[in-house]
């Protein structure tokens, strides 16, 4: 009779060889011993596994089962202190307070939006009158610009209306020194 007969708590092998098995049993106290043999046929203590139903295919699930619990334990073990040192590292109480200070700037933002909203139609009153003066404005700032004059006769020359033109408009079109006057010969295919 072995010292761990009829008190297996559980059977893995000890080494990747698959050549030990190390048998985890119970004390007469109470107390988890460990008890470590060869894989050897001949040996008594192997025959007394082997007698108690340890043979090799319930070995293998036996420490299959022991690694996939050692691996998940592994893993909580690491994702918690990834999780630890990542709270450190960001800092944590920086990110409350960063988060305590925007919901209060968006507190501020939405009674300033609600204030906007008010006079959003005075506003958008006003910018459409005053529009059509800026367009003209920069219109005229920009009527002598060589590059800006260049760019307009090149969105000229792709729209339809010119495309559809004769040889002599298109040719009208690229004499143009002013962009007003590139408007002038727009409008004119137009009517």
């Amino acid at each position: 009779m072995a010292i761990f007969s009829d008190k297996i708590v559980d059977v893995v092998y000890a080494n990747p060889e698959y050549t030990l098995i190390k048998i985890r049993y119970e004390d007469p106290e109470g107390n988890l011993c460990p008890h470590v043999i060869d894989v050897d046929p001949n040996h008594p203590d192997f025959q007394a596994l082997e007698a108690e139903g340890w043979d090799s295919e319930k070995i293998n699930e036996s420490t299959a089962e022991w690694k996939r619990a050692q691996s998940q334990a592994w893993n909580i073990e690491v994702n918690t202190a990834a999780k630890e040192i990542a709270m450190q590292m960001v800092g944590s109480d920086v990110l409350l307070k960063e988060k305590e200070r925007l919901e209060k700037e968006t507190g501020k933002l939405t009674v300033k939006l609600e204030e906007a909203n008010i006079n959003y139609s005075d506003t958008k009153r006003k910018v459409a009158n005053s529009s059509d003066a800026v367009v003209y404005d920069h219109m005229l700032e920009f009527n002598d610009n060589a590059d800006i004059l260049f760019k307009v006769k090149l969105w000229a020359l792709e729209t339809d209306i010119v495309k559809n033109a004769d040889k002599a408009t298109k040719s009208s079109i690229r004499k143009a020194k002013r962009v007003t006057q590139l408007v002038s010969i727009i409008d004119n295919l137009i009517e």
